[in-house]
């Protein structure tokens, strides 16, 4: 299973998976922090911004051998877009936020010459750019863990590509009726693969899902199965804990 170009929305700072699928040279990580984790796009959330997020992401990647090599804004005047009118005033007298506006932060790993892609404060729908679309064309995986992306970068998939759940993400929608679903999550990529199987193969090759216990790759026939696997994986974890006699206070 060829795995080259790994394309991670919603990381965060997790960023670990670099070290768990090493047989990858690239990874293209995507994200709204710093600027929110609940981006809507509509306007600036002064206090949803993530002051410390750049430096612990470069702390992070450090701690798995990645260098900081540059960043380079995407768009120099997004910001004007998402500002209030008092925070224009505000913002005229005070220091903007450095990360507000979409940024794309370079690593390499001089050992492993991994290397990182990472764009920060960026939107996925609202703040595609043609860098962006290029490396989404060229990956040749899939990877979610705990976030359920929005389907729009589908449409910048060229060909089939592996999609990689992670074992502690949920997927399932069965205990949930039509009217329970907003735009949002009609919007999302698990929705999509819920209520189009048949279309699957268009977007993905391949369905594995990662066990988050062993750190392996165990390969499932569809996403009805990876969904599965994760609720029974779920369910076995949260059973194990359960009966752990650490969990278990005696009075």
């Amino acid at each position: 299973m060829p795995l080259n170009k790994i394309l991670y929305i919603g990381a965060g700072l997790d960023i670990y998976i670099t070290r768990q699928l090493n047989e990858a040279s690239e990874f293209i990580f995507v994200d709204s922090q710093p600027r929110s984790a609940y981006d809507d796009n509509i306007r600036f959330r002064k206090s949803l911004y993530n002051h410390s997020f750049l430096n612990k992401l470069i702390k992070e990647a450090y701690s798995l051998g990645f260098i900081f090599k540059k960043m380079i804004p995407l768009d120099n005047t997004y910001y004007k877009k998402i500002l209030t009118f008092k925070q224009s005033i505000y913002y005229t007298f005070n220091k903007i936020p450095e990360c507000i506006n979409p940024m794309l932060v370079l690593f390499y790993n001089n050992k492993t010459q991994q290397s990182i892609k990472y764009y920060i404060s960026t939107n996925i729908i609202k703040n595609i750019c043609k860098d962006l679309i290029d490396d989404i064309s060229s990956c040749d995986a899939l990877y979610v863990s705990n976030y359920n992306p929005n389907n729009y970068f589908l449409f910048h998939i060229d060909k089939p590509i592996i999609f990689i759940g992670s074992s502690t993400t949920i997927y399932n929608f069965d205990d949930y009726t039509e009217e329970d679903f907003d735009e949002v999550d009609k919007s999302s990529l698990f929705y999509y693969l819920e209520k189009n199987p048949k279309n699957t193969y268009i977007y993905f090759s391949k369905f594995y899902i990662f066990n988050a216990i062993d750190n392996c790759l165990e390969e499932c026939s569809n996403f009805k199965d990876l969904k599965n696997y994760a609720k029974e994986f779920q369910n076995k974890f949260y059973n194990d804990s359960c009966s752990d006699e650490s969990f278990i206070t005696i009075k």
